[in-house]
């Protein structure tokens, strides 16, 4: 997945790999330091990552934050990436 951030929030997020065997993964997405980190939950079709859904954007991002996805008990990982985008 690639994600964008726009200000010192993150605006998007993109699927890359959506990996497979998910069913409820928890999502981690790197705080800034010191402010609010950023969100989200991925949202499943047929055992994959369809999308990420944000519960928070964050703020105070000054870089590219990393991105985990947990894996799968069974199945193939999937991956994310954020990159800086201000606009």
């Amino acid at each position: 997945m690639k994600a964008k951030l726009i200000g010192s929030a993150v605006e998007s997020i993109e699927i890359v790999e959506p990996g497979l065997g998910y069913k409820n993964p928890k999502v981690i997405i790197d705080p800034p330091a010191p402010a609010e980190p950023a969100t989200a939950k991925a949202i499943i079709k047929d055992g994959s990552v369809e999308k990420l859904e944000y519960i928070n954007r964050g703020n105070g991002y000054i870089s590219s934050p990393s991105i985990d996805i947990e894996p799968p008990e069974n199945g193939t990982q999937a991956k994310a990436h954020i990159e800086m985008s201000f606009g």
